[in-house]
């Protein structure tokens, strides 16, 4: 989880715990390529790059609403 992601959390254990979820596939893959020689083709890192894009959506700070009021 990048450090953006984290200080824009507002419940850092719920953030952390989601965000652990859904990166251990993601370490697996990685890992796997590493150690185990598993062949990593570029579908792998597209998915990798769509996990985090998700990530950031989920744990962005929500936007202000803007006041209609003159």
């Amino acid at each position: 989880m990048s450090a953006v992601s984290a200080v824009e959390c507002r419940d850092a254990i719920d953030c952390l715990g989601a965000s652990f979820t859904f990166l251990t596939p993601a370490f697996g893959v990685l890992f796997g390529g590493l150690l185990l020689g598993v062949p990593l083709g570029a579908t792998i890192f597209l998915a990798l790059g769509l996990i985090a894009a998700g990530l950031v959506l989920v744990n962005r700070s929500p936007r202000q609403p803007i006041s209609m009021e003159q």
